[in-house]
């Protein structure tokens, strides 16, 4: 058995670590707490920021863009980016894309989406994209759509550095050395 100013020390430092460790606790349940208040307000002032975007915002034209070459498939890459969604209640858009005479691809993006992900073809290629905005209650937009011929924009890496090697030295004429 311990003697009892032995006890009575142990249980004092247990008392301060037990006291310690509530102090550390409620300090954990402090920044927990403030965490979850700053990322509510920031939910808060994206929404507000995502309303008055859309409130502002014209849906506009449907884009190409071209984001490099499949060299060893000689494909051009590139995705379509999106104009905002068209209404409040929008909860997902359904892009279609046919290349040529090959079968369409229709993809189920987002309803934030601002692009859509990378696709491939040949130069010269016909491209027809359609997008469609789906709200809350299943209802579909009219298709917005476009056109466009995939042409090689990708210019080629630069090349590397220059430098020279010297391959000997002529001596000139009457030269005495």
């Amino acid at each position: 058995m311990w003697p009892w100013s032995t006890q009575r020390k142990l249980d004092q430092i247990l008392s301060q670590q037990t006291e310690i460790l509530a102090r550390q606790n409620y300090s954990l349940w402090v920044h927990k707490t403030a965490l979850e208040e700053t990322r509510s307000r920031l939910d808060a002032i994206n929404a507000t920021l995502r309303g008055i975007l859309l409130r502002f915002s014209r849906p506009g034209p449907l884009r190409l863009i071209i984001t490099g070459e499949d060299i060893m498939a000689d494909k051009i890459l590139f995705h379509i980016v999106l104009p905002p969604k068209s209404a409040a209640d929008v909860v997902a858009r359904e892009l279609t894309v046919t290349l040529a005479e090959s079968e369409p691809e229709t993809v189920v993006l987002a309803a934030d989406a601002a692009s859509s992900g990378t696709f491939k073809g040949d130069q010269g290629t016909e491209v027809n994209i359609l997008l469609v905005d789906i709200d809350d209650a299943g209802n579909r937009s009219a298709a917005s759509g476009a056109t466009f011929i995939l042409q090689d924009t990708v210019a080629p890496p630069q090349p590397g550095e220059l430098s020279i090697a010297v391959t000997g030295e002529e001596v000139a004429d009457g030269f005495e050395g």
